[in-house]
């Protein structure tokens, strides 16, 4: 019984850990496209964030963001820097949104 128990609060554990890990909303850009593949983001953030995007057409990565308002945390991946600060600055204007 007791390592029943231990087991189960083991998985419950991990299972939080993995919840917390994982993105609020997932953004891919790719050709100057923007999709939204987790979430819910305002139309007008996906506007700004396009508008941002089609100046880079080749570029291809993702934006994760974990968090609400003031207490967001973004990650950009495969973009370069660049392009990455615009399209955090785009997302930073709209927080409250978010």
């Amino acid at each position: 019984m007791g390592y029943l128990f231990l087991a189960l609060l083991v998985l419950f554990v991990g299972g939080v850990a993995y919840a917390r890990r994982r993105a609020d909303m997932v953004i891919t850009i790719a050709g100057g496209e923007v999709k939204l593949v987790r979430g819910k983001v305002p139309p007008t953030v996906l506007h700004d964030l396009l508008d941002v995007a089609q100046h880079a057409p080749e570029a291809e990565g993702r934006i994760l963001i974990n968090g609400r308002g003031d207490d967001l945390e973004l990650t950009c991946e495969g973009l370069d820097e660049g392009l990455a600060q615009r399209l955090r600055n785009a997302l930073l204007f709209h927080r409250a949104r978010l």
